[in-house]
């Protein structure tokens, strides 16, 4: 029996913007007044997460080293943006709290029904994402964690893929299992990182193309889940 790695934003949930609106209501939290557009914050917040350099090894920065990291990254941010000193500084440290809100991720309508017959096959399944290190408590919050049997997730393990050391940490978890099928969106560095990794891979989602093994336009249409 296959395990099946979900991916987490664009695949079971949708969090349009997370990032973009988190660091802007940070701001506003600390400065009502601001000036500032939301346009602007995105502009500047297009680059600096680990998942962007996957190539390197971030297991020194991982947990609560990997806030601080971000922390760091909101701040200069905020700085180029031309926000004061002492509210750059307050705003980077209260990001956190709103990325951190479980009404930021809305399931898709057929994220529970697609775990929840995974569950019935007798699939082993977790979430293998590159998100902070929070995620599990998210996904618990959302009401998906019942059906998991575990996470990897790039804010506690230090690597994000589709670095192939992300897929061997998830394959480590089940030394008995010979089967990883990556489902996902997102085909650059999902279903690509995936199948590099020896993994089967469907894409969600998405138009289909030909990098995937399988393809779907909902979860509810998964053939190897809802098919004869």
């Amino acid at each position: 029996m296959s395990v099946l790695c979900w991916d987490f934003d664009g695949t079971l949930v949708w969090a349009p913007k997370l990032w973009t609106r988190s660091v802007y209501a940070a701001l506003k939290a600390e400065d009502p007044s601001t000036k500032m557009k939301i346009r602007d914050v995105r502009v500047r917040m297009a680059w600096g997460f680990p998942w962007h350099e996957p190539e390197k090894d971030y297991r020194s920065s991982t947990g609560e080293r990997w806030w601080q990291r971000m922390n760091i990254k909101f701040y200069e941010d905020y700085l180029k943006l031309g926000v004061s000193e002492p509210i750059a500084r307050r705003a980077a440290q209260r990001v956190r709290e709103f990325v951190l809100r479980p009404e930021n991720f809305l399931p898709y309508p057929d994220a529970s029904v697609a775990l929840r017959m995974a569950r019935k096959k007798g699939y082993r399944q977790i979430i293998l994402s590159n998100n902070f290190p929070e995620l599990p408590g998210i996904v618990k919050a959302l009401g998906l964690g019942m059906y998991l049997d575990g996470y990897v997730v790039s804010g506690v393990v230090g690597f994000e893929k589709p670095n192939p050391e992300i897929f061997a940490v998830a394959k480590r978890m089940f030394p008995d299992e010979t089967e990883f099928v990556m489902i996902s969106d997102n085909t650059e560095v999902d279903i690509l990182g995936a199948r590099a990794a020896g993994m089967k891979t469907t894409l969600v989602h998405q138009v289909a193309n030909l990098e995937a093994d399988e393809w779907a336009e909902e979860l509810s249409e998964l053939k190897f889940l809802f098919g004869e």
